[in-house]
């Protein structure tokens, strides 16, 4: 007849092995999933896009939910006031991102591209650089492809229109724009790099300085593919972007303008009308300041540095099932 204190001991003996044996299966289902190439989904993150108020210029930041960062774009550059190294790189040693996994020149215009040199000067890593390819002549640009070439560990790239850009399996990253090949007979601006990002119902379609030209060539090819809930506006909101067509195809909820303008005459008043007419809700940099977008891939959030209120008020947002708009508050908005 087994004692008492035999019995326990047995069964300690048991419950010892089934603990042994499910550690086990956890760790040889780990180690098959790397053998295979799977990887457990992270936690879910939200996605954080930060449009920088650089003046007349255009540079903005992508935290993707999976880690990535990415860099669209760094503004002007010059001795006085040099966005890459004034703006970005304060935001980024705040944030602790030493490493951007791509870094995307839009088109080579300076407001565009002029802090870039700052970045790429510094002990950033870069991961990868895209080029729209249009063969520009400014000293500027040859100076941001000779840093680039000297840093042997980022991949230079030219995409084209359709290919897919991998952001993490969180997101779909497509590039719009430009859809017909560059070159000295194209307008600098029809040339920009043109980025549709997706996470979840939430989509941000970036559109650099891209003209009614461009906008026309990718509503020719992609059609209701453009639609987005969030417009990174092009050309900083000037009468020769943002056509009628090209809104009733991308149909947004809300516009972001990048720009320098002065208190009660926007230089972006054209594109305001339109926006307007479309029923966009609309921020501007020179009166929101830094712009952040934060999505948890149902619904986003829009904050300004300086003030929340948008410049225009558009239709009511559509509530969804996340996190919706900050309150409106209208007053003092530019009309």
């Amino acid at each position: 007849m087994k004692t008492g204190t035999a019995v326990r001991r047995k069964t300690v003996k048991r419950r010892g092995s089934l603990v042994l044996a499910v550690s086990y299966c956890i760790i040889s289902l780990a180690t098959g999933c790397r053998a295979l190439g799977m990887a457990t989904p992270p936690a879910q993150k939200s996605l954080s896009v930060y449009f920088f108020d650089v003046g007349h210029g255009d540079a903005t930041i992508i935290r993707t939910p999976g880690g990535k960062n990415i860099l669209v774009d760094a503004g002007g550059g010059g001795k006085k006031r040099d966005m890459g190294r004034d703006v970005i790189l304060p935001f980024m040693r705040a944030h602790g991102i030493r490493r951007l996994d791509a870094v995307v020149m839009s088109h080579a215009d300076s407001d565009h591209i002029g802090g870039m040199r700052s970045i790429l000067a510094s002990s950033v890593q870069v991961g990868e650089f895209l080029d729209p390819g249009y063969p520009h002549t400014a000293q500027l640009y040859d100076d941001i492809l000779t840093m680039v070439k000297r840093r042997p560990q980022t991949k230079y790239r030219q995409p084209c229109a359709g290919d897919i850009l991998d952001w993490g399996p969180e997101l779909k990253v497509r590039v719009m724009g430009p859809v017909k090949p560059v070159d000295m007979g194209t307008n600098p601006n029809d040339s920009s790099l043109v980025i549709m990002l997706t996470y979840g119902a939430v989509s941000v379609l970036l559109t650099g300085d891209a003209g009614k030209s461009e906008e026309r060539d990718m509503i020719d090819r992609f059609g209701p593919s453009l639609r987005a809930r969030i417009l990174k506006v092009g050309h900083h909101g000037s009468r020769n972007s943002s056509s009628e067509a090209f809104l009733k195809a991308v149909a947004p909820e809300v516009a972001v303008i990048s720009a320098s303008g002065r208190e009660g005459q926007p230089k972006y008043r054209f594109a305001l009308d339109r926006l307007k007419a479309a029923g966009a809700t609309v921020y501007a940099t020179d009166y929101n300041g830094t712009l952040t977008l934060t999505s948890d891939g149902r619904g986003f959030r829009i904050t300004g540095a300086t003030r929340s209120a948008p410049v225009w008020k558009g239709k009511a947002l559509p509530q969804g099932g996340g996190v919706t708009h900050e309150p409106v508050r209208t007053q003092g908005a530019l009309r």
